[in-house]
């Protein structure tokens, strides 16, 4: 893990129930970046803490177009984040408010879900929770 001060948050994107998603700047090479805490709430927990690594490392063993690369896991402003690649664009939400997708879509990305767990515990990544 590095500790410096390579990111600059820039703004919220999101957040849930455990964590919280920021766009931020990576100073070093000149790119826009997400980077996923755990909320303040639960960053001294150790366990919410634990998960956040086993979600990183898992994300990290993964390589397909609908999942983002996870660069490093890094401190930033005291706090564990995973940086990870910041894709621009509309969110499922966001495509479902505005209009429903045809039935072959949905069919094409419902799909994905079990061929990409499969592959993912076939390959050892998945780590329990």
């Amino acid at each position: 893990m590095s500790d410096s001060p390579r990111y600059s948050l820039l703004e919220p994107l999101g957040a849930g129930g455990m964590g919280e998603v920021h766009l931020a700047e990576d100073t070093q090479l000149g790119r826009k970046v997400a980077i996923k805490f755990l909320t303040e709430e639960l960053e001294q927990d150790a366990t919410a803490r634990e998960r956040l690594l086993r979600e990183a490392r898992s994300a990290a063993a993964l390589d397909h177009p609908y999942i983002c690369q996870v660069h490093e896991i890094a401190e930033i402003e005291g706090r564990t984040g995973i940086v990870m690649e910041h894709v621009s664009g509309e969110t499922l939400e966001q495509l479902l408010k505005r209009s429903l997708p045809d039935t072959r879509w949905s069919v094409e990305l419902a799909g994905e879900v079990p061929r990409r767990w499969r592959r993912r515990t076939s390959a050892g990544s998945y780590t329990g929770t």
